[in-house]
């Protein structure tokens, strides 16, 4: 983020709109990576998700463009084709499992491209949220027609994914979902492609650099039993894992996973990237930002966290039973505190999940709390149970006051009712209940089955 807001790239770019991979460096004359370069307007745009830096944004709208639309004349002009999405690569997925020897000139196209879709649709963003009504119209239409393209480009029917070997289905499938190229239709078929990946390695990963930021995203994202595999990678603890690092004594996140010159690092007597460092973030920010977004299910929903979804994640039967996640935000500190009763036991009867759970007993704990000034949505996961079963009830205040299903006589207390509605629209095909608040205390909601 300080890069940006110190004008490094900007400073940095060719006048043909390329940048180089590091900064401060020496002015790109050819196209450099997009997987690495595209960061410069991902980066723009989370200044305006995460801080409401819209200031930012305006300063460097000019480079902005003259990059992302320079990629795309160069490579029009390298492809003879107006619809050909930009793939300039160096890297590819970096240290992937796969040897660098196969991985690079295999994965970096399809990612360098998944990257390019991502920052058009950053730059259709900044410019609305700038009043740049042509251009957010033209990145608008430009990512349609990449989305399509690329699907038509790298998708591999034999696979059911975008890579080119199987070693490369975790990585490029997960990319392209994260882009959003995936078209419906595929959705489902991917995914499973994905997960049975996953399973032939006993839930071990395959990703590099690239693949590592969207694999347990998306993972999650897809369903319920897509999250427990999710949860599954993020747990193992033997080669190739976060784990393993740590049963190597690692404290800090490593460039490769083994953390030792082999085929997915290689390097050579005489190069400077020989062995693989262990201080790097490259596979590490993925897993972190799950860990926020999903585990904990803080999302802003707008600029500067004006609005924040709270939508934590919580599986039935897996661990973790419990997290406590908090960010701060540029509008103070958003936490999400919740815990899965250990007593809740939880089975499978033809094919489908059973709570076991006594009448009356509470399934699920979950505390929030938001600054003044910002409006959160709180999503109550449902734990797979017939929300005909359920009650919600607020119990931070020394008395209970149940907030959904609403009692006839309206018992929830004045402030309660101020500042907070419960949206139940669709909820019998839904996993959560919606509520929506803007008071600044701690609120305390507790999940249970109906007294009988």
């Amino acid at each position: 983020m300080d890069t940006i807001r110190s004008f490094m790239i900007m400073d940095g770019s060719a006048s043909n709109g390329n940048i180089p991979v590091n900064v401060p460096a020496n002015r790109a004359n050819n196209p450099m990576d997009i997987s690495w370069t595209a960061a410069y307007p991902l980066i723009a745009n989370w200044l305006l998700l995460y801080y409401g830096d819209l200031a930012a944004v305006q300063e460097h709208w000019p480079t902005l463009r003259m990059y992302v639309d320079g990629q795309k004349s160069q490579m029009e002009a390298k492809s003879k084709n107006t619809n050909a999405v930009p793939d300039f690569y160096n890297f590819g997925d970096w240290c992937a499992i796969e040897s660098r020897a196969v991985c690079t000139p295999n994965t970096g196209p399809p990612a360098a491209a998944a990257n390019y879709v991502l920052a058009v649709e950053a730059m259709a963003n900044m410019a609305a949220a700038l009043g740049e009504a042509a251009a957010a119209a033209k990145y608008t239409t430009e990512l349609a027609s990449l989305r399509a393209s690329y699907d038509a480009t790298y998708y591999n029917s034999g696979l059911n994914s975008y890579g080119k070997t199987e070693l490369e289905i975790q990585s490029m499938s997960t990319v392209a979902m994260g882009a959003g190229v995936v078209p419906t239709a595929k959705l489902a078929t991917v995914q499973k492609a994905l997960v049975a990946d996953l399973k032939s390695r006993d839930n071990h990963l395959s990703v590099g650099a690239t693949g590592q930021k969207w694999l347990l995203r998306t993972l999650s994202a897809a369903g319920a039993d897509e999250h427990e595999v999710a949860l599954q990678v993020a747990s193992q603890t033997t080669f190739p894992s976060w784990g393993y690092w740590i049963s190597q004594g690692a404290t800090t996140c490593w460039e490769s996973w083994t953390g030792v010159q082999d085929g997915s690092h290689p390097g050579n007597a005489n190069d400077f990237i020989n062995p693989p460092t262990h201080n790097h973030i490259f596979l590490c920010g993925g897993v972190g930002e799950w860990m926020y977004r999903t585990l904990g299910g803080i999302k802003p929903t707008s600029a500067g966290y004006a609005t924040v979804r709270i939508a934590p994640t919580i599986s039935p039967t897996a661990d973790p039973s419990s997290a406590n996640v908090s960010v701060t935000t540029v509008r103070g500190v958003v936490t999400s505190i919740w815990k899965r009763h250990t007593q809740v036991h939880v089975g499978a009867q033809n094919g489908r999940i059973i709570n076991n759970a006594s009448c009356g007993q509470v399934l699920v704990t979950m505390e929030v709390s938001v600054p003044v000034g910002i409006k959160s949505t709180v999503h109550i996961p449902l734990l797979a149970n017939d929300p005909a079963g359920l009650v919600v009830s607020e119990v931070s205040n020394s008395v209970a006051y149940q907030v959904w299903p609403p009692l006839e006589n309206g018992g929830s207390p004045a402030w309660m009712l101020a500042n907070a509605t419960v949206d139940t629209t669709g909820l019998s095909g839904s996993q959560t209940i919606k509520m929506s608040t803007t008071s600044a205390k701690k609120l305390v909601f507790e999940l249970q089955r109906r007294p009988c």
